[in-house]
């Protein structure tokens, strides 16, 4: 993992995800809406039910055993999958801001394969989070898949130079330089590693930097496609004489 910036929330945000997104949570909980979230268009999102739940937590059930439902009344109540999909219509907007590129394995994501809107904090742990540009994280689907609701995961937003370092030899990745006198951060930074499998991709990695070495791809080139190996190459100076400047 590199570090990443967050990009400038697009404009037509609010239009397209925000404002649809909170109004449906404001619907799915039976909540009047407030002038700003007033609909003009559309049939309302109907309202959720949940299952109902005494104060120790348990299910509450009828005679026959089938759990008894009730009316989500507040937004943290309403299951993550129940949660209206606006986020994709910020998928466009993440490949432009990120240049197509995971933030999490560092690859370059093609035409061809799948890319997604990624909550840094899960849907499951932060409802007012779930319509927010700051919360996304473009990942390739696989990537998204891994993380699912952890919240152990590094987020690339803080990710620092020289966490993260890559072994030119194998491709692998392993705590960086950055990491050494600081026993917890070395530890989430392998962590992160392990659980988000990013060693499971150290050919294409070692493939990088062979291409690279044999002078079959251009610096420039890998910077777009391979950039966390390109970042490693320029940080750990293993760069051809014509990159040296």
């Amino acid at each position: 993992m590199i570090p990443v910036a967050l990009a400038p929330e697009p404009v037509g945000f609010d239009a397209e995800v925000r404002t649809p997104g909170l109004r449906s949570i404001r619907e799915k909980c039976g909540k009047r809406l407030t002038v700003a979230l007033r609909r003009t268009a559309g049939r309302p999102h109907a309202r959720v039910r949940v299952v109902r739940r005494d104060r120790a937590g348990n299910v509450v059930t009828t005679s026959t055993g089938v759990p008894r439902t009730r009316y989500a009344q507040q937004p943290q109540e309403i299951p993550p999958d129940r949660f209206a999909p606006y986020w994709t219509e910020a998928l466009d907007w993440l490949l432009e801001s990120y240049d197509r590129v995971c933030a999490f394995c560092c690859f370059r994501i093609h035409p061809t394969a799948s890319p997604s809107v990624d909550h840094m904090v899960p849907k499951s742990r932060a409802w007012d989070q779930v319509y927010e540009w700051s919360n996304y994280r473009l990942a390739a689907l696989r990537m998204n898949a891994r993380k699912g609701v952890l919240l152990s995961i590094i987020d690339p937003f803080d990710v620092q130079p020289g966490w993260f370092a890559l072994e030119l030899t194998y491709g692998q990745i392993k705590p960086g330089p950055a990491t050494t006198g600081d026993a917890a951060l070395r530890a989430r930074v392998a962590d992160t590693i392990e659980r988000l499998g990013l060693n499971d991709f150290a050919d294409a990695r070692l493939r990088d930097i062979e291409n690279y070495e044999a002078g079959d791809v251009s610096l420039r080139l890998l910077q777009e496609e391979s950039p966390f190996v390109a970042y490693e190459l320029v940080r750990q100076n293993h760069l051809r004489a014509e990159d040296q400047r």
